[in-house]
């Protein structure tokens, strides 16, 4: 059949074009978002989406009211007004509409003061956070203060275009499902020529992101900050923004930390709830596309790249009449439900695919530079992004994963707190960063902040660890300015503590003092806190 299909002589070019293509379609095609066996409410509430004469979902007025929409915007006065326009129902509906002025300079505040929504405005950005994590934090404590009580955020960006008819069934699904954070695909409108020809372009992408699976895995997974869904609890469980503040790629970080805390995260791989216009040039396009691989390798697997080079090898290295004809016919029947994409883009797909590979190069090449990212006119230095670091990363990762019979699970309980007052904040790590603790969390393994609420003793849950040593440290911030305060010499003010009693001598606590291990013994470790009688309690189950 592969031979018939491409016309070589040779088998092994058949047989590179077969396994490229059918991988392609596979990773193409949607998955169901539910059940098909089992005929839940999920079904009904899904069919609501796709009917619009479903007025008794998508008019659930109790839901709605319950949601906070946030968007983050830094000079989007020309993206502004069609997103507000599109969101005028949802607020007529009760929803609260939370426009969060970045320090814009180019009106952006003023038009959606004049459209009639909800606009505060961040103070400057504290060193260590991304502009837009600083955005999303300032936004959601404005709302607190402001006494918002409902139970769903949806963040989203000041470049899309929503079906807000579909609100309510959308969340009457997602409460069903039991989810902790949703995140969809959009509908990529293209008013630009060159746009349409970029289907097959954004077809690879989706293919390498396993975007069509709507119950992804932990090893691969597609998240997009246009549309985060969150249920409130799961996200002031986690700390909100707070535990990602110095990530870029913030929606793949968060949707990392669904996983490590054992919640249920869903792609929504329909394409009918927004819309966007990614990009308004094609230099735009460059360099958005580079800044995006840079800022996704982190989170991509060996698989990943083997997947992809198996793909492009097998559409431009199996070159014949048939084949090509093959291709173009996958790219039209699959992009036409992407957006607005042309019959062209799928004709010239090999177009498409250069630039693929060319930007992935661009980005490569910038990683082992260790080259600044720009953006929003901010710049911001990585230097943990290395290639090479990230492949061998990758591989032992696959390698540990594999190796692993069982799974473990840390619970460190912070107690003996002399108020309720502010957060805790927790940093968890591991042996190959005992240089960085505990002064550098961003080396940790993880990092979460919780607010307490009232409480004197609370639980920080780490699942799927592998073995080795630990040490964690936690300070109690009482006046939840996220940020722990010290006197004039620098010495910590406020309460803190360390694993395994490790004692602040002249100096932090050393990761040797405070390790303990994990997946070896079954232990409890008793952590002692000086300055604010602090306690931290760990025990290892497996």
């Amino acid at each position: 059949m592969a031979a018939a299909l491409v016309g070589a002589d040779s088998s092994a070019p058949s047989l590179v074009f077969l396994a490229g293509v059918l991988l392609l379609c596979w990773r193409s095609t949607r998955r169901p978002l539910f059940d098909q066996k089992k005929l839940s409410s999920s079904k009904k509430f899904l069919a609501a989406l796709d009917s619009e004469m479903s007025a008794k979902h998508t008019d659930n007025k109790n839901l709605i009211s319950g949601l906070a929409i946030l968007i983050p915007a830094r000079n989007e006065a020309a993206n502004l007004p069609s997103l507000l326009q599109s969101l005028m129902k949802a607020q007529e509906q009760g929803a609260r509409v939370l426009v969060i002025d970045d320090q814009s300079t180019d009106g952006t505040a003023q038009i959606a003061h004049d459209m009639g929504f909800e606009v505060c405005t961040t103070a400057h950005k504290p060193e260590g956070w991304s502009g837009k994590n600083w955005a999303c934090a300032e936004g959601f404590e404005f709302l607190k203060k402001a006494g918002f009580t409902g139970q769903h955020l949806l963040f989203t960006d000041a470049d899309t275009h929503h079906e807000p008819q579909k609100l309510g069934a959308l969340l009457e699904w997602f409460d069903s499902e039991q989810g902790a954070l949703m995140t969809a695909l959009p509908k990529h409108r293209n008013p630009d020529f060159w746009e349409r020809l970029m289907g097959p372009f954004q077809l690879i992408v989706l293919m390498i992101t396993n975007a069509m699976q709507s119950k992804p895995s932990a090893d691969r997974f597609f998240s997009i900050g246009q549309f985060l869904l969150f249920r409130r609890h799961f996200y002031e469980q986690i700390g909100g923004h707070f535990s990602v503040k110095s990530e870029l790629a913030e929606d793949l970080a968060l949707a990392k930390i669904c996983f490590e805390s054992n919640q249920k995260f869903i792609v929504y791989s329909k394409t009918d709830l927004y819309s966007t216009r990614m990009y308004a040039s094609l230099g735009e396009f460059v360099a958005g596309w580079q800044r995006n691989f840079r800022l996704g390798m982190p989170y991509s697997s060996v698989q990943t790249w083997v997947e992809t080079v198996l793909v492009i090898a097998a559409i431009l290295g199996t070159w014949t009449w048939p084949s090509y004809i093959f291709t173009v016919f996958i790219f039209l029947f699959f992009q036409r439900k992407q957006g607005k994409f042309s019959m062209l883009g799928a004709l010239f797909y090999p177009v498409s695919v250069v630039l693929f590979i060319f930007i992935s190069l661009k980005a490569s090449l910038s990683t082992l530079r260790k080259k600044p990212i720009l953006w929003k006119a901010r710049e911001y230095s990585i230097t943990k992004l290395g290639l090479l670091i990230f492949i061998l990363s990758s591989m032992h990762t696959a390698t540990t994963r594999a190796a692993q019979t069982e799974k473990n699970t840390v619970i460190i309980t912070v107690e003996g707190l002399k108020s309720g007052a502010g957060g805790i904040e927790l940093s968890l790590f591991d042996q190959a960063h005992e240089k960085a603790y505990p002064v550098d969390p961003k080396k940790s393994v993880a990092q979460v902040y919780k607010d307490l609420q009232g409480n004197k003793k609370i639980d920080f849950v780490f699942n799927d660890l592998p073995e080795g040593e630990y040490a964690a440290f936690a300070y109690h911030d009482e006046d939840g300015n996220k940020k722990i305060n010290t006197n004039f010499v620098g010495i910590p003010s406020e309460g803190y503590g360390a694993t395994s009693g490790a004692k602040n001598k002249f100096g932090p606590p050393k990761f040797s003092d405070a390790k303990f291990l994990v997946g070896k013994n079954k232990a409890q470790v008793e952590v002692s806190k000086s300055a604010a009688e602090t306690s931290v309690s760990v025990k290892i189950e497996y």
